[in-house]
């Protein structure tokens, strides 16, 4: 999208999201703010050994993200490939956050295959501790 903000030039579009697969896409940041309360908790015992599910807010496909994003744009996209993962290593080589964890993304993509990558299956905790604020849909269209 930055590209065609610039020049108004259509390229390709790679998402890292499945044609068809729902997936709750998280931001980032909000995983560090979930991890920061567990921290600053007096007593962190009764979060060991435990595992928390961190999914964004809405459930979307790779064909939703892409009526988004040519709704945003206001035109058609001629060049989508899904399951890229040149977004993750632009990302990774471009990320203020640690490489090593943001690489570990592409976990993510088997995850959401098998359909474990919605909302419906987030943690409750975090949505108690620290509930998600941000729209990561929206983020990415920006």
């Amino acid at each position: 999208m930055s590209v065609y903000k610039k020049e108004c030039k259509k390229g390709q579009l790679g998402l890292m999201l499945p044609e068809d697969a729902p997936t709750a896409l998280t931001h980032a940041p909000e995983i560090g703010i979930f991890a920061a309360y567990l921290l600053a908790e007096e007593d962190t015992t009764k979060h060991n050994r435990r595992k928390y599910v961190l999914n964004g807010l809405k459930d979307l496909t790779g064909k939703d993200l892409v009526k988004l994003v040519k709704a945003r744009i206001g035109t058609g996209i001629d060049d989508i490939e899904y399951l890229s993962f040149t977004v993750l290593e632009s990302m990774v080589a471009n990320t203020p956050y640690s490489k090593n964890v943001i690489s570990t993304i592409s976990h993510a993509l088997n995850v959401t295959l098998e359909g474990k990558a919605t909302n419906v299956t987030t943690s409750k905790e975090f949505y108690e501790i620290a509930p998600p604020l941000a729209d990561e849909v929206k983020a990415m269209l920006e």
